[in-house]
């Protein structure tokens, strides 16, 4: 009677374990109003049997960014988060001028990139 106690309890724990593991919230931009300071400018390319999201973040407001993570979205047909990725710019976005990125992804039906975070530059006093 005991042993069943103890395997009823441990399926019990690996089902609450197997259902959390599930339930992650979806990330979305810090800075909701992203677009009024930044332009995306992407696509999708195959280059050596990878698949490569490629494009251009433009600053289009008074200052640029340093610190900037982008969100990529993988989505299926029906329009599903399949997964989501946070990649660091590689340098910082200058005023009124661009950075290149570059990600490598897994195949999926349609992306969706947008500003996650970023930071201000510091101005000299």
């Amino acid at each position: 009677m005991r042993r069943r106690l103890v395997l009823a309890a441990m399926a019990a724990v690996i089902v609450l374990a197997a259902t959390t593991a599930g339930e992650a919230q979806s990330l979305s931009p810090l800075v909701v109003n992203w677009q009024q300071y930044f332009e995306l400018d992407w696509r999708v390319l195959e280059r050596g049997g990878q698949t490569l999201l490629t494009g251009h973040v433009l600053s289009i407001w008074k200052d640029g960014a340093r610190w900037m993570q982008l969100l990529v979205n993988r989505v299926d047909a029906r329009g599903g988060l399949i997964d989501q990725r946070l990649v660091w710019l590689p340098a910082e976005v200058p005023r009124g001028g661009r950075i290149y990125f570059e990600v490598r992804v897994e195949p999926a039906a349609a992306y969706q990139v947008a500003v996650y975070s970023f930071e201000s530059p510091l101005r000299p006093p």
